[in-house]
């Protein structure tokens, strides 16, 4: 599996500036994480890291008629999770209802919610802290040409994946992406469409930057999709990119935003990311001490 990743962070992390090793290192750990939650959980409908989490559409949800997209609180009520309906029904939550189409397909932005203990599904994260403070964003993918997206029984089924995320204005989204930020994802087909549920931490705290939504093609974020200002912040969309990069901004209240708690979350992820380093160099120099009585045995 390691060497998939490896491959596939190869290819996403091509661009003008690659990620280094120490980020590389630290989402390969946390999918290679994910992925063992995942086994042990596979019973459980809760999010994990990008596994494809599926499960197919039970019960009376197959009444909706095909001439309308689920409501964000029917998609979480497809996954039986009360909290989130609840949450999708109160104040907080945002309905957008936005369409672009890119690369053969159009992408819906349904709506996002924010807040504590909002899902009936509280995980933990690769620490194993619980994650109960979560952003939730509900999208619906379909092919353009009105055919139907494969079910999860079907074989053709993940052979066209995405990567939906939110992103921070003014930091590099190599390295603020649903991965890093604690993020994960289940999703279901009904009537032809693809729901999804993205999770990650709540990003409101970063409010006051600008928030957006990306969707691109393939199983990870394709950094050539998309342009940051590195004046501004803003992101944009490559309009050379040939595959899909959809683009959306999401409407949360700057009101929202807290500056200490982001800056304390950069400092942490920042500090991470160094410890990260401080294994690597010291696994290093492990292996060159060993290295070193490995030649001093032969000769």
């Amino acid at each position: 599996m390691k060497c998939d990743m490896d491959q596939i962070l190869q290819q996403a992390l091509s661009p003008e500036r690659e990620p280094d090793c120490r980020l590389n290192r630290q989402i390969l750990q946390r999918l290679e994480e994910a992925e063992m939650m995942r086994k042990q959980n596979k019973k459980r409908i809760p999010v994990v890291a990008f596994a494809a989490c599926a499960t197919l559409l039970l019960g009376s949800m197959g009444v909706f008629a095909a001439w309308k997209y689920l409501t964000p609180a029917e998609v979480a009520e497809g996954f039986q999770d009360e909290g989130l309906s609840a949450a999708f029904h109160g104040e907080d939550a945002i309905e957008i209802n936005e369409t672009q189409e890119y690369g053969g397909y159009r992408i819906t932005l349904l709506g996002i919610v924010s807040g504590k203990n909002l899902s009936h599904y509280i995980g933990t994260d690769y620490q194993g802290d619980i994650e109960d403070d979560r952003s939730y964003v509900v999208t619906a993918i379909e092919n353009a040409d009105g055919t139907p997206r494969p079910m999860v029984s079907d074989e053709a089924y993940g052979e066209d994946p995405f990567f939906v995320s939110p992103l921070i204005g003014g930091l590099n989204p190599w390295m603020y992406n649903a991965v890093t930020l604690g993020g994960g994802y289940t999703e279901y087909i009904v009537d032809g469409i693809q729901y999804r549920i993205t999770e990650c931490d709540n990003v409101e705290i970063f409010a006051d930057r600008g928030l957006y939504l990306s969707v691109n093609d393939g199983v990870f974020f394709e950094n050539s999709a998309y342009h940051m200002d590195p004046v501004t912040g803003v992101i944009t969309r490559n309009e050379e990119y040939s595959g899909v990069n959809a683009l959306f901004r999401l409407p949360i209240d700057v009101n929202k935003a807290n500056p200490d708690a982001a800056a304390a979350y950069i400092q942490s992820m920042e500090a991470e990311n160094e410890g990260e380093g401080e294994s690597e160099e010291n696994a290093t120099d492990v292996i060159i001490e060993e290295e070193s009585v490995l030649m001093e045995y032969d000769e």
